[in-house]
């Protein structure tokens, strides 16, 4: 989220030789510059919108000295004579309001009018590098563990976070932001599959969803830090550093005890399942028995892992019948909700309002949203809430498209709305995700869904910053329309309330044996156990 300040766009016009002219010898304003050589039109209430990309320039010879040293002839001369003495062009430079923000990564390399799909770049070249850490770390935390996967990403994120300080090139930031953006992707996804797999079932859906409350608080956080840090250099250090606290990981955080299982590590995983036990308060089975226990579930997952291995962990995921369906449904919802949570997130040029105090209550929403969905999920199902806070946000972004683009409060309180119900089902998709898939493949599946949202936010820029440049109704018609579709596709998902979270391919397509059936219940009271 940080790109909404570091890439901000501020007020900018053309910068010309003569206009330094002007300045030094005939004493005009900016003001007065602006006025007679830029393009502009009048609004309503007496503002003025100029032109940032197009300039009169003016030929010094053949203008009168009456009109140098009276900016009003000269404005008149310049927008209703036919502009015989001026000539339009593009701008080739420019001037930036740094009333309000000092420099910012638009500034520093005029990422601005003809460049300005570059300026949207640098929100998806993060987004991308997110797209492929999703996928990297998911496969890395199969293979080698998720613990290893999350300190290799750690130390990937700090050190590509603190480079990109340092850029002298807008290439040289885009690649070190890419790196950067990797590690993130590796953390943030890894992190959340140990969290849900060494919770028992009764506390799984409130631990999986405060997992997503620290990061609402830092997004509220960050308005304030980049209100006051309105260099770019300084306020990408002051978001970076905090990143040091991570380090506790090396020591503090434990190996998934079911990743540890399905790879025939048996003595470490009970013993990460007896220090949990003893954590809580519990009591586990003596030894001798834990391992039994433990050596039935490693034979349970073992065939599925060997189908794994043989046919390709993608082709997993499409390969039978009813994990084919919930992976297309559940990746068609990733894509939309990180679309439109990042959509709405930089909405706040095109809605007119301050960008701090829109990314900040953007951000305050998501708490009671996150708060709000693990009671409602815990009443009435994971199923319904999650398409109809998908129902509510599209209807939300449609509804923008009849408020009049004057009636600020009105865009904004629509689009927090919307954003209000899309962190809803933004946090609800991940523990859905978990739910609704496998062991063997149940971080490959989240690693997948979190690929694809990465790939809704790569786009969300383009759409907000490019597509709304040919008609203002584009970005929330896009949001709104995608919404609905993916609420109404979600029908064709179950309901995971109260299940217990599937071991095997063979479990989810209906092919269980007595045996198994016996076998994932002893597991399952062995997690609430230590639970």
């Amino acid at each position: 989220m940080g790109s909404a300040f570091l890439a901000s766009t501020p007020e900018h016009w053309c910068d010309v030789q003569e206009f330094h002219t002007l300045r030094d010898n005939h004493n005009w304003s900016e003001s007065d510059i602006k006025y007679a050589f830029l393009p502009h039109r009048h609004l309503d209430g007496g503002k003025i919108q100029y032109s940032s990309c197009e300039v009169y320039v003016p030929n010094i010879s053949a203008l009168t000295k009456a009109e140098w040293d009276q900016p009003k002839m000269t404005a008149n001369k310049t927008h209703n004579s036919g502009h015989d003495q001026l000539v339009l062009r593009k701008c080739s430079s420019w001037t930036y309001n740094s009333s309000e923000i000092i420099s910012t990564v638009i500034t520093e390399w005029d990422l601005v009018c003809g460049r300005k799909a570059l300026g949207s770049t640098v929100q998806s070249s993060f987004m991308s590098g997110v797209l492929l850490g999703c996928l990297v770390f998911g496969w890395i935390s199969d293979k080698f563990g998720r613990r290893k996967a999350v300190l290799v990403a750690l130390v990937q994120f700090m050190v590509g976070s603190m480079a990109v300080a340092w850029s002298t090139h807008y290439v040289m930031f885009l690649v070190l932001r890419f790196i950067s953006a990797i590690g993130d992707a590796g953390i943030f996804s890894v992190a959340f599959v140990i969290i849900t797999e060494i919770s028992g079932r009764s506390s799984r859906a409130l631990l999986g969803l405060q997992y997503m409350v620290p990061f609402s608080v830092g997004f509220m956080v960050l308005p304030g830090i980049a209100y006051y840090i309105r260099d770019w250099f300084w306020l990408q250090l002051a978001i970076s550093i905090p990143q040091l606290l991570l380090i506790g990981y090396f020591w503090f955080l434990p190996e998934s005890p079911r990743w540890l299982v399905t790879q025939g590590r048996l003595h470490e995983a009970a013993r990460i399942l007896k220090a949990g036990a003893n954590c809580n308060g519990r009591t586990l089975p003596v030894d001798e028995d834990l391992l039994v226990m433990l050596q039935l579930a490693q034979k349970q997952s073992k065939n599925d892992n060997e189908k794994i291995r043989n046919s390709g962990n993608f082709l997993q995921l499409v390969r039978t019948p009813v994990i084919r369906r919930r992976s297309i449904v559940v990746g068609i919802s990733w894509f939309v909700a990180g679309l439109v949570y990042y959509g709405l997130s930089f909405s706040a040029p095109n809605l007119g309002t301050s960008v701090y105090l829109y990314i900040f209550l953007a951000a305050a929403v998501e708490v009671p949203a996150f708060i709000g969905v693990y009671f409602a999920i815990e009443k009435t199902g994971r199923k319904p809430v999650f398409i109809i806070s998908m129902l509510i946000s599209g209807l939300s972004c449609l509804a923008i498209l009849a408020v009049p683009s004057e009636r600020t409060w009105a865009l904004t309180t629509l689009a927090l709305l919307g954003k209000f119900f899309s962190s809803a089902n933004y946090g609800l998709v991940f523990l859905y995700t978990v739910e609704l898939f496998p062991t063997p493949i149940r971080n490959l599946s989240v690693g997948t869904g979190a690929m694809l949202s990465r790939l809704g936010s790569v786009l969300s820029p383009y759409v907000i910053d490019l597509l709304s440049s040919y008609h203002g109704a584009i970005p929330m018609g896009t949001f709104g329309v995608l919404c609905l579709a993916s609420g109404f596709l979600s029908l064709y998902l179950p309901e995971t309330r109260h299940g217990n979270l599937p071991e095997t391919v063979d479990e989810i397509e209906g092919k269980r044996s007595p045996k198994e059936v016996e076998l994932i219940n002893m597991s399952n009271r062995t997690d609430q156990t230590v639970a």
